[in-house]
């Protein structure tokens, strides 16, 4: 009777001690995203599929501290930013010279560029113009676009370029600064930052031709929360260039500095050749090279 008695006792400490340990909270694991170069043809594949993950995460959470604290430092975990970021290396155009709208004399660069008029020599396009004192791009049905002037030489001593960016998009915004076009790199390299509080850089891919294809992340979609989020917020996009055997840039927004990288492959080219990249409804205004 006795030894029922002692067994009884013990299941029932057993189950009191299996239900406090289920009780228990396991800590919670905010995701990250991972800084750093990607030159592969999966890097975007790669990129959506840690941003999935990461939504997951947050929604298993189901605390409101906690997702207002994600929300408050821009992290990117939305599927609408994901599918934006994939139409970015799709529907971006390379420029020509046949969408050259306005010829105008060979001048010097006047910086900073405040847009009055068409001196710096921009190629437009029918969705680009310059009047009202800012470069104008709105959206093509089918895609954006990039250009440069063609008077924007970054050099050693002039090596500083930036330009303000105002999204005048009510949905989600993607707008940046071409690095270089492909003069003193191999490849095209665009820093761009959307509208949801986040950046990367871009390199250009051509296909077996020769000719442009589209744009792929060297440096992923990464948060920062010096980036002014929504529709109408101006930002400024600048970034600094090292010239040696290597070429070297740092990019920034709003004067902070995001990150530093090595550019693709020197061409042997003792400068490059800055412009814009737009894939929605922007204005520009005050580029300069300095």
């Amino acid at each position: 009777m006795n030894y029922k008695i002692i067994l009884f006792i013990t299941s029932v400490l057993a189950l009191s001690t299996f239900a406090c340990n289920a009780a228990t909270p396991s800590p919670i694991n905010t995701p990250t995203i991972d800084i750093g170069p990607l030159q592969t043809e999966n890097a975007l594949e790669t990129s959506q599929s840690d941003l999935e993950s990461q939504q997951e995460t947050l929604s298993a959470q189901q605390t409101s501290d906690t997702q207002t604290k994600m929300n408050e430092q821009a992290t990117i975990s939305t599927q609408e930013t994901a599918d934006a970021i994939v139409q970015v290396t799709e529907q971006i155009e390379e420029p020509t010279e046949t969408q050259q709208a306005i010829e105008t004399p060979e001048l010097q660069f006047s910086s900073p560029d405040t847009f009055d008029d068409n001196r710096n020599m921009w190629i437009l396009n029918e969705y680009t113009e310059i009047a009202d004192g800012l470069f104008k791009y709105r959206k093509s049905p089918e895609s954006g676009s990039w250009t440069w002037c063609k008077s924007c030489e970054v050099t050693s001593e002039n090596n500083d370029v930036s330009v303000e960016g105002k999204n005048i998009s009510p949905g989600l915004s993607i707008y940046g600064l071409i690095l270089d076009n492909g003069t003193c790199s191999s490849d095209p390299i665009a820093f761009i930052i959307n509208s949801q509080g986040a950046y990367a850089v871009l390199q250009g891919v051509f296909d077996d031709s020769g000719d442009f294809s589209y744009w792929r992340p060297f440096i992923d979609v990464t948060a920062s929360t010096n980036i002014i989020k929504g529709q109408n917020a101006v930002n400024k996009l600048s970034a600094t260039y090292e010239f040696a055997d290597e070429v070297r840039m740092t990019v920034f927004v709003n004067d902070t500095q995001l990150t530093r990288f090595k550019a693709f492959e020197s061409s042997g080219a003792e400068s490059c050749v800055a412009g814009l990249y737009v894939l929605t409804d922007i204005d520009f205004d005050n580029f300069s090279i300095q």
